[in-house]
């Protein structure tokens, strides 16, 4: 049996990454859309989402790749601490609109579903922060796609492919011909030239110093 948390497998086995994929479907058809705990997922959410991506940014199929893109964004309906029995959109529901100070005062019920509420916020706020940043990823693998490309868009990027390499060329020649003054010039009329850019490069690629003393160690 393939090791579920494996990227590799993901990556080299089209049948064992369409089996991950699916299992987030397979888990909606059971029970709904909603907010479920990240453990009920049968393969953990990283390589799920990874195994989105990679067909997003393979597959040429654009049916199949709209599909895997609203399948990955599902994966933020599965947060960490839910509990087995999640909520569902009703429920969800529900627990935001559940009334308050029916008797005029802060009840004990009142208070638990305030937690509830609160609780409740918490979780989608988080839901939906991770959405947003899955949907930034998939439409990046969108992009990387050559065969969702656009015919121009995919002729540009393979002129710049070719030209590239002849421009790295060019700049490195710009370059040494620039310096061929310098190598005319005395050693110590070129250091004292050359000393203040020197100087500006060493200080940008100096790494931070702290003195020890100022550094708190716990050697517990």
């Amino acid at each position: 049996m393939m090791i579920p948390n494996d990227f590799d497998d993901v990556r080299e086995y089209s049948h064992f990454r369409r089996e991950v994929i699916f299992s987030v479907s397979d888990h909606i058809e059971r029970y709904g859309v909603g907010i479920f705990d990240v453990s009920e997922l049968p393969f953990k959410k990283d390589v799920i989402l990874y195994a989105h991506l990679i067909e997003i940014s393979s597959n040429p199929n654009r049916e199949e790749v709209a599909m895997f893109e609203v399948g990955a964004t599902l994966l933020a309906n599965f947060q960490p601490n839910i509990g087995r029995k999640g909520y569902s959109s009703a429920e969800v529901k529900k627990v935001m609109s559940a009334p308050l100070f029916k008797s005029g005062k802060v009840s004990d019920s009142d208070i638990i579903k305030m937690n509830k509420q609160s609780k409740l916020i918490d979780v989608l706020r988080s839901s939906s922060e991770e959405r947003q940043e899955i949907y930034r990823q998939t439409q990046y693998a969108r992009y990387l796609n050559s065969a969702l490309q656009h015919p121009v868009e995919r002729l540009r990027r393979t002129a710049w492919k070719i030209i590239r390499p002849g421009l790295y060329v060019i700049l490195f020649g710009l370059v040494l011909i620039a310096s061929l003054p310098l190598l005319t010039l005395s050693v110590e009329r070129r250091n004292r030239i050359l000393a203040k850019p020197t100087k500006w490069i060493n200080w940008l690629s100096e790494k931070p110093r702290y003195e020890w003393e100022h550094v708190p160690l716990n050697l517990k």
